[in-house]
């Protein structure tokens, strides 16, 4: 048996068995009273498993349907899944192309980014303004700003696994 392990899914690999018509798959967390059904006739021997835990040591098993015949013992293994990928926060805030009403926000890639979130503020306000949500731009283009004006800019990291927190800045 093998595995191809992420931090929140698994793909199990077996080797076939002569006379199997399917196979049935179950895994739990290592020292688990209940197993988790993953397949059940499955004609392949290779079935995905999903919506795991990080860093959490698996077993799993899988037995042979052979028909009439029956089926066979289960044969087991275990994994571990990898810790949770960081999603790292912006770096790199500057404001640029600072007129009395327009500003531009630039940050820097994050590792795991796909895209990115910005909120604008006067400082003086609790309130912030969205200025893009998921865009895969380095830069913002802010508009219809108030002259003379402090403002605040927060930009954070959207990831495939969840979200960095907020960096923020101040022009």
């Amino acid at each position: 048996a093998s595995t191809s392990v992420t931090y929140n899914s698994a793909t199990l690999r077996w080797a076939s068995v002569a006379n199997a018509a399917g196979y049935d798959v179950d895994y739990r967390q290592n020292g688990g009273i209940n197993w988790t059904n993953a397949a059940t006739g499955l004609a392949d021997t290779t079935v995905n498993i999903s919506s795991l835990i990080s860093s959490t040591l698996y077993e799993w098993r899988v037995r042979a349907s052979c028909g009439v015949i029956g089926t066979s013992v289960y044969s087991t293994a275990q994994f571990t899944t990898a810790a949770t990928p960081t999603c790292f926060t912006p770096t790199g805030l500057s404001a640029t192309g600072i007129t009395p009403t327009n500003a531009t926000i630039n940050w820097a890639a994050a590792v795991n980014a796909v895209s990115y979130d910005v909120d604008y503020k006067a400082s003086a306000s609790s309130t912030w303004i969205n200025a893009a949500t998921g865009t895969t731009s380095l830069s913002v283009n802010l508009t219809g700003l108030l002259h003379s004006t402090t403002y605040d800019y927060r930009v954070r990291t959207n990831c495939s696994f969840g979200n960095s927190s907020y960096t923020q800045a101040q022009f």
